[in-house]
């Protein structure tokens, strides 16, 4: 049984964090250094955790991440976590366990 309130609740409790490695590979995808797109993201996954924020509030306020509003907004999207889902299914099914 699937309670969607829940799961998003839970999403919603962990501030954004579960969608960092989103963020991180859609600024390496526009050209970003790895490195560099990693300690923005960690910085701003910290200070989402210790004052209490969303993620998406902070890096939106980030002067130096240059995604658009549609970029970063489509990092937080939970659809886009579900993408290769029906690989997985199919990976399972053919197991025998």
């Amino acid at each position: 049984e699937i309670d969607a309130e829940r799961m998003a609740a839970n999403l919603e409790s962990t501030r954004g964090l579960v969608f960092s490695q989103s963020v991180l590979l859609a600024l390496v995808g526009a050209g970003w250094n790895r490195d560099d797109a990693y300690r923005l993201v960690q910085r701003n996954s910290i200070r989402a955790w210790d004052d209490g924020r969303q993620l998406a509030d902070l890096l939106s306020e980030e002067p130096e991440l240059d995604l658009s509003s549609e970029q970063l907004a489509a990092c937080f999207q939970p659809e886009s976590m579900l993408e290769h889902s029906a690989v997985v299914f199919e990976r399972l099914e053919k197991l025998e366990l």
